[in-house]
Order: C-alpha cells, then structure tokens, then sequence
C-alpha cells in the first residue's frame, strides 16, 4: 500500500475513535451588568438577536452602538450627555421609554461594543454564534471597540498595541462611574475581556492585535460543500517574537479536520489529525506563516460540521474562528 494510504486510513482509524457527538460554534457569555451606565462588548451573536428578545425580561432601559463609517469622534462625551440623535448612532429603547418610537438598532451582533443603561445590576447571559469580526478602524476618529483576550492572563494596553503606528499614543478611554475616564498607565493597565473602550487611530489602520490572522472570506473559516482544503495566514504585528498556537475546541469531534506540516525526514507534506491543541512555532516581529486545513467529510456522522479554533499569540489572548462544512 502506498504511503500517502497508510497514513490516510490511520487518520481515518484515529477519527472513527471519537465520539459520535457534535461540536457546534455556539457559545455563552455571561456580562455582569450594573445599575446605571456600562460599555461592553459581545463576543457572540445570539441565537434570537433581535435587540426586543435579547433585553426581554432585563431591567435595561436603553442600548446604543456607533457606527464609525458615518462620521468622526473627535472627543468621548460620558453617555449621559452623549448627543445620541446625531448620524452614526444606532440605538434601542426598552418599551416603557418615551424614546421608544425613535429606536433604530433591531439587532446586536457579535464583535461589537455596546453602550448599555441598566436600571439595576445583573448577569447578562447571552447564548450564540461565535464569529470572528476583528476590529475596523474610522481613521482619524475615536472608535468605540473591544477585544478578545484571557481573562486570566490579559495583556496591557501598551503589550497590546506595541506594534502599532496608528495607536502609539495611546488615547484610550474606559468607563468607570458612568464617565469616560483615560488610561493614565497604559504600560500598568490591563485590557479587560467583554469590556468596551474608546480608542483612537490616528491614520488609517488594519491592526487587529499583536498577531493577525487571516481567513479567505466572511467571518468563519467555511468549506462549504465543496472546498477540501483551506488556509488561514498569520503576521506579527507586534515589535516582539509571538508563539502561534492553534487549539480545536471541538476536539475533532463535530468536525474532523487535519492540518498540513512538512515532515523533513521524508521529505514531503503530511497529515495530522488536529484533535486538540498545535503549537506552529514562533513569529518574529514582520513574520508570516500559513497553516493548511483539511476537512474529512467521509467522517461526518451529520449534513453539517463545526468547530472553534482557538488562536492564541501567547501575549493578547486568542482569536476564536468558527469552522464549517457540509457534507
């Protein structure tokens, strides 16, 4: 038997182990929300995302969110004199508001920041989609974003945007008592998950974080019913080395799927079943690498399959990309 054969069926073997379950790209995140004003930022699409269903039940009076391609932010005013009616903001009222008829924000979606106005303290448990929508940034303009970073290990402002023109001068904003207060120590202060901030750039700017990661289109890594082979780039961004790991959420389960490496001994390109976590080495500062996926739908106990690959630089946190196929 031919070697490529041996080793397919061997991945074949090893996938066929696991279990029958399916992984799915859905997830929960839990806010906690206080009474009054706050900024956060929603790493989930939810399952219903009209804003009506997401708020039905909760104590919030008012939602808003600012759409940066309409006009410039020269200066974060604190929400309670935020002039809401001007073009760019999209804004929902709780149904008991007198501004009820005037809302325009009919839906939330994942990767964006949220201006929220509670009447009380509460957790705020959102259950959704996980989709990979990094940061764009309005040139010249304070933009209201967040990011994706652990929560046990966050990164400090200045970690985060050290490989940055664009944000070196650290204007960043953070609320705190409902007023926008600036970060005084950006080398001292961390940057907290599910939290929004405003941040300038100056210039034009694509950076996403210390390490970039690229996918063909939209905001997954889709196979679609076709495709067999798909890549995702990576570029460090940042001044310093970074350490690219790859970790399948899903654990191959929903969706079995390989990578490509080089085995130098042989002298030809391989797979290996991606189960768990890949370390796929260290980026130095300007460094580009790419990593080949390939998916198995003979494996496919249903129609559909996903995961969530968690990308992790070793210095922001990670980048979670939902992966799927049809068969």
């Amino acid at each position: 038997m031919k070697p490529e054969l041996i080793f397919f069926t061997t991945i074949m073997l090893f996938f066929s182990q696991l279990s029958a379950g399916v992984a799915d790209t859905t997830r929960t995140q839990t806010i906690p929300i206080q009474q009054g004003w706050n900024a956060v930022y929603l790493e989930v699409e939810p399952e219903d995302n009209r804003t009506d269903a997401v708020f039905e039940g909760a104590p919030v009076t008012m939602a808003a969110t600012y759409f940066h391609r309409y006009s410039v932010i020269s200066v974060p005013t604190d929400p309670g004199q935020t002039p809401f009616e001007k073009e760019g903001w999209g804004l929902w009222y709780s149904p008991d508001q007198p501004a009820a008829f005037a809302k325009n924000l009919y839906y939330l979606k994942a990767g964006r920041a949220y201006l929220i106005r509670s009447d009380a303290d509460f957790q705020w448990t959102v259950t959704g989609a996980v989709k990979y929508r990094p940061p764009r940034w309005r040139p010249d303009s304070y933009n209201l974003v967040g990011f994706t970073v652990d929560p046990q290990s966050p990164p400090t402002f200045e970690q985060f945007f050290r490989g940055s023109p664009a944000h070196a001068d650290h204007r960043i904003y953070r609320l705190a008592g409902g007023e926008w207060k600036q970060v005084a120590k950006p080398t001292e202060e961390f940057i907290l998950p599910e939290t929004a901030y405003w941040i300038y750039c100056k210039g034009g700017s694509n950076f996403t974080g210390p390490l970039e990661v690229r996918i063909p289109y939209g905001d997954s890594l889709d196979f679609g019913n076709k495709a067999t082979r798909l890549e995702m780039r990576f570029i460090n961004r940042s001044s310093d080395p970074v350490n690219v790991t790859v970790i399948n959420l899903g654990g191959g389960v929903g969706l079995p799927i390989s990578y490509e490496v080089r085995d130098l001994s042989k002298g030809e390109t391989v797979l290996r079943p991606l189960t768990g976590g890949y370390d796929a080495g260290t980026l130095e500062s300007g460094g580009f690498m790419k990593l080949v996926f390939d998916v198995h739908r003979e494996l496919f106990s249903e129609s559909q399959a996903s995961t969530v690959l968690r990308i992790s630089d070793g210095v922001s946190g990670y980048y979670d990309v939902p992966v799927t196929a049809e068969k």
